[in-house]
């Protein structure tokens, strides 16, 4: 009998474009930065190398901050395809944290780009905000702000396996 190999999961890419709040941060945070380099380093901040070639980041950065107010710097390309038509997904989270959580969502219509987004921002939200968090999950060497999604994948059981940066 011949074994079936296993079926990698899917992956979905959730891919941002740099808005125009990114650079009236910069401009804000470093008034008088000098464009004429080629790399500014930031502290800090999701992103730690900027090309400063605002052309090419207005184009496509493959990652994406999870906290809410560093994600509102970035338009998220193509917000509205559907990548999954599965009514639930179950995401797993296992970076930073020592302990995996696994949380499902169910949306009748399945789960476009943006709202896939949302609900994994959502997740780690409700991780980093629950009382005792640190203890309750071992979130560990990183605060909501130094996390940046990656990548996704999605097994043909709705699971849903994430890369996440910081």
């Amino acid at each position: 009998m011949i074994k079936k190999p296993p079926t990698w999961p899917k992956r979905i890419s959730i891919y941002g474009k740099v808005n125009q709040r990114f650079w009236d941060r910069l401009d804000r945070e470093f008034p008088g930065w000098d464009s004429s380099k080629y790399f500014l380093t930031i502290p800090g901040d999701a992103i730690s190398k900027i090309d400063i070639d605002r052309n090419f980041w207005m184009d496509r950065v493959h990652s994406i901050p999870i906290a809410p107010e560093r994600a509102k710097e970035f338009d998220i390309i193509d917000p509205n395809e559907i990548v999954t038509t599965r009514r639930s997904v179950t995401i797993q989270y296992v970076y930073p944290l020592s302990k995996e959580v696994n949380l499902t969502y169910k949306n009748k219509q399945g789960f476009t780009r943006a709202l896939l987004f949302k609900c994994i921002q959502r997740g780690y939200l409700s991780i980093y905000d629950a009382y005792g968090g640190h203890k309750k999950y071992g979130i560990w060497g990183h605060g909501i702000k130094d996390l940046v999604l990656e990548g996704v994948h999605i097994n043909s059981r709705g699971r849903i396996f994430l890369q996440i940066g910081s």
